[in-house]
């Protein structure tokens, strides 16, 4: 993340090893706390496009923001108001959804037309997502699970 002439901006490191560089307009004024950026596998952006969330704060709240791109370079953006200062957890397969445990230590499973949330008590902000592929495993102390939806 960085600012250029005042506005934000975001370096995303590409697959195929490149560098673009994305203007972040709706991010004037916070100041960012967190960004991760996540791609499935493939070309530039990934086959399925890529995830960048941003954590930011404004005001004395956070804000989560959630930046999604298609394998074109267009984006779509989601803003999650008033969010619980938290690490981002999240991970993009290769199928292009993406897994997130959110602040309120919730499954986010979305794609670029959908989303769907899993409460369950054995979900918390401990488990470090990651991904295998099309699989998403999470590591609890030091041990790897896996986990999928019926």
């Amino acid at each position: 993340m960085q600012s250029l002439l005042g506005d934000p901006h975001a370096s995303l490191f590409l697959p195929d090893g490149g560098c673009t560089q994305v203007a972040l307009p709706e991010l004037k004024g916070y100041t960012v706390v967190q960004a991760k950026h996540d791609a499935a596998s493939g070309s530039a952006f990934g086959r399925h496009g890529s995830v960048l969330m941003v954590l930011a704060n404004k005001g004395g709240h956070y804000d989560r923001f959630v930046y999604r791109f298609t394998a074109q370079g267009a984006r779509s953006l989601e803003v999650i108001r008033d969010v619980a200062l938290s690490d981002l957890n999240f991970c993009v397969l290769d199928t292009g959804v993406c897994a997130c445990i959110t602040e309120a230590d919730e499954l986010e499973i979305s794609t670029a037309s959908a989303k769907k949330i899993v409460r369950d008590p054995s979900l918390t902000g401990e488990m470090r997502l990651v991904k295998d592929g099309t699989n998403v495993r999470f590591f609890r102390d030091k041990t790897i699970y896996s986990m999928r939806m019926k």
